[in-house]
């Protein structure tokens, strides 16, 4: 099994705001967990901020 590209938009929740962003990272698969894990690892999310996955499309 190799990784491929997939475009991540999701968003973080804080306590007194929400922010959307986007992100392109190398996955096994359009898996929820794995891209939440995969951004965290990168450090392009904190790892005590809630994650809310709204799309994941390979590029």
């Amino acid at each position: 099994m190799t990784k491929e590209l997939y475009r991540v938009r999701y968003r973080i929740e804080g306590p007194a705001s929400a922010t959307n962003a986007s992100a392109t990272v190398m996955l096994y698969s359009a898996s929820e967990s794995e891209a939440i894990n995969e951004l965290k690892k990168r450090g392009t999310i904190g790892r005590d901020k809630t994650v809310i996955i709204l799309s994941i499309e390979r590029c």
